[in-house]
């Protein structure tokens, strides 16, 4: 059947309850800029500091910095407003690689970056950003009846998800 999908790697909240849905792992948020980028607007160090400096993330990670604050027992709406969002990750790394503001982006997009010192951790307080985190899922249609290519493959990304430490 053209068109078919046999499986998808997905990251979400909650897998669809129609699916087969294996966790790999959860997905991590960093907020990072270049180091030349933090010489020049200086070193935000809270979620509020966000507000002086352009902030590069997605449309629904900066809708989760908006009503960041909204449960506690004093709620309060931080407002952030980033100045430029995208559904496309790689595009938001680019630009904040060519030093345009302070991504908030998940740390799997950008730990290469972050581990050559090409981009810096802001030093926020530990937990910062866990309201930000999701978790990537293995998810496939329920069948006794998998092809040998599918359970492989199935087989093998569980297998790099545990070796690389992802499966929580």
């Amino acid at each position: 059947m053209q068109g078919a999908v046999d499986f998808a790697v997905r990251v979400m909240t909650e897998p669809p309850e129609s699916l087969v849905a294996c966790k790999l792992g959860d997905v991590l948020y960093e907020a990072c800029a270049t180091p030349q980028f933090l010489a020049a607007h200086g070193h935000p160090d809270s979620l509020l500091a966000l507000k002086r400096v352009p902030l590069i993330t997605s449309a629904l990670t900066g809708q989760k910095l908006r009503t960041a604050g909204m449960n506690g027992a004093r709620p309060t709406e931080l407002r952030i407003r980033p100045r430029l969002m995208s559904p496309n990750f790689h595009f938001l790394r680019d630009a904040v690689l060519q030093g345009l503001g302070v991504a908030v982006v998940p740390r799997y997009m950008v730990a290469a970056e972050l581990a050559s010192g090409a981009l810096e951790r802001l030093p926020l307080p530990p937990g910062s950003l866990d309201f930000l985190a999701t978790r990537q899922y293995l998810l496939y249609m329920p069948s006794h009846y998998q092809t040998r290519a599918i359970t492989t493959l199935i087989d093998f990304l569980r297998e790099k998800a545990a070796a690389e430490g992802l499966r929580g």
